[in-house]
């Protein structure tokens, strides 16, 4: 078999294949961050929301879309990462791009975008509990932002909420990348 096939049936291979958003939502939902090395469930699309939320709206779309790929390939933290699987993340994020009529990002917004990240990653690591050096503090925005969205971590397991959630910020956001 070439492909994987996504919770809604379609088939995702590293050259074919987009999954819709209401699949990306459920299986980023059920995907933990940090590979589970935390003090509790906290999926990687709480993660997406969070690093989206943290973007100006004209380019908060990139940020909600920025782990899609992972819904196919996994969480790999960044240390672990090869450029092997970076490229294989880029290849699907430009397939979604194209298929939601999204122009690439460019050089300059996605610095925004890992800056966003980096921000949620630390905030996620200081107060979900990660054991690694990561200091006492954190940007105050991805603090509240995390909180928010660690309460409703575990709904995200559930893929009435999951997938229709995702839905909906993907549809905001290109509303407001468009606008």
């Amino acid at each position: 078999m070439s492909h994987i096939t996504c919770y809604n049936g379609e088939k995702l291979s590293l050259t074919t294949g987009v999954p819709t958003m209401h699949s990306a939502g459920v299986q980023l939902g059920r995907i933990t961050r940090f590979c589970g090395a935390l003090g509790e469930f906290y999926p990687v699309l709480a993660h997406t929301i969070v690093v989206g939320h943290l973007l100006p709206d004209k380019i908060r779309i990139y940020g909600f879309l920025h782990d899609v790929p992972e819904m196919a390939l996994s969480d790999v933290p960044t240390p672990m990462k090869t450029d092997v699987a970076r490229n294989r993340e880029a290849r699907i994020l430009a397939r979604v791009y194209a298929e939601l009529g999204i122009k690439p990002p460019s050089e300059n917004t996605m610095d925004y975008v890992h800056e966003a990240d980096e921000k949620a990653l630390y905030a996620e690591a200081i107060i979900l509990g990660h054991k690694g050096d990561w200091g006492t503090t954190c940007d105050p925005m991805a603090a509240t932002l995390t909180r928010k969205w660690r309460k409703k971590s575990i709904e995200m397991l559930n893929a009435d909420y999951a997938g229709p959630l995702f839905e909906r910020k993907v549809a905001q956001a290109i509303r407001l990348n468009a606008g």
